[in-house]
């Protein structure tokens, strides 16, 4: 793998880590929100893992990004 498709992959995590909290969050929103007197059963409660979740995927394509620059930085290390 090289450098460039490890950053490219990790932004991808990271557009849709911010895409499903984005979602998730207005789950939420709706959730809470009375319509014709129909509660959604569970929805708050599924929301909140997706955001959770979404959370977590945000973190892992972070440590690529920071995996990859140390990556970096120990290839140029040993270069120069």
């Amino acid at each position: 793998m090289t450098i460039s498709s490890a950053l490219s992959l990790a932004t991808q995590g990271l557009y849709a880590a911010q895409t499903g909290l984005t979602q998730a969050t207005v789950d939420v929103a709706q959730s809470t929100l009375p319509v014709a007197n129909t509660p959604k059963e569970g929805s708050a409660s599924e929301a909140m893992v997706d955001v959770m979740a979404a959370g977590q995927q945000g973190e892992a394509a972070a440590k690529v990004v920071q995996q990859t620059f140390e990556t970096l930085g120990s290839i140029i290390d040993i270069e120069v």
